[in-house]
């Protein structure tokens, strides 16, 4: 099946949230400015305990990747704990590469 979620968290101890396939929408608690939530879209069919999701506070290492075929321009990115920043680079070339 594809999936749609959408993740509520307290916005100071879970900045970042993140689940399989696309954010499509995000914001904060109209009611509570404390709490925000953000929705994702997998449109891709998988089984459901193939479904994820990650709510903390996370660091993110973007890049982007061109793809050869229709040479479009893709964001990636790769979420770590602050402490383990420095050691996503490899990470990230690795991925570019598997994607080449």
């Amino acid at each position: 099946a594809s999936f749609t979620t959408t993740i509520h968290a307290d916005r100071a101890q879970c900045p970042v949230l993140l689940s399989n396939g696309n954010c499509v929408d995000s914001g904060v608690h109209e009611d509570d400015d404390t709490r925000h939530w953000s929705r994702w879209h997998d449109p891709f069919n998988k089984p459901c305990y193939l479904f994820a999701l990650v709510a903390g506070d996370l660091q993110c290492m973007d890049a982007t990747f061109t793809t050869a075929q229709s040479q479009r321009k893709v964001a990636l990115k790769i979420y770590t704990e602050a402490h383990n920043l420095d050691k996503c680079a490899w990470a990230m070339q690795s991925l570019q590469q598997s994607m080449a």
